[in-house]
């Protein structure tokens, strides 16, 4: 699954590299080019996580459809929310919460959230970090 909205470009991928791997990217652009990138990986243990459709339909739905899973987020989930990515009935939201980052993608069908794809991994001791933009 990969879809843009605005600057970004979010993937839900399917990674095969010391072992199956489930992950999700982010990369933002400037002028045709890569400038940042984000990621969350984890082991895959169920391939089910690549179930279901992988093209947005409904794209006039988009807002609507951030405002949703975003509420949805903030009042189910309470944690420190990064990012809310949508194209049409595919929503993304980038998340912390004790130590760890949660990439969860929704699929809104008719107003409603009818499926969930998520990833989580631990974030590193600051003084682990390779640059200064972090996890998110």
């Amino acid at each position: 699954r990969v879809f843009e909205d605005g600057d970004f470009v979010f993937a839900h991928t399917d990674y095969d590299f010391f072992g199956p791997k489930t992950g999700f990217d982010i990369f933002r652009f400037e002028g045709g080019q890569i400038v940042e990138h984000w990621d969350n990986l984890q082991e895959t243990t169920d391939r089910a996580i690549f179930d279901g459709p992988t093209q947005a339909t409904n794209l006039d739905q988009t807002e609507a459809n951030k405002a949703l899973v975003r509420a949805h987020a903030e009042t189910l989930q309470p944690e420190r929310i990064h990012k809310v990515l949508g194209k049409g009935d595919f929503v993304l939201v980038v998340s912390e919460r004790q130590h760890t980052s949660f990439y969860d993608l929704f699929r809104v069908e008719g107003g409603k959230i009818v499926q969930h794809w998520n990833t989580t991994e631990a974030i590193s001791p600051r003084e682990q970090w390779k640059n200064d933009n972090g996890k998110f």
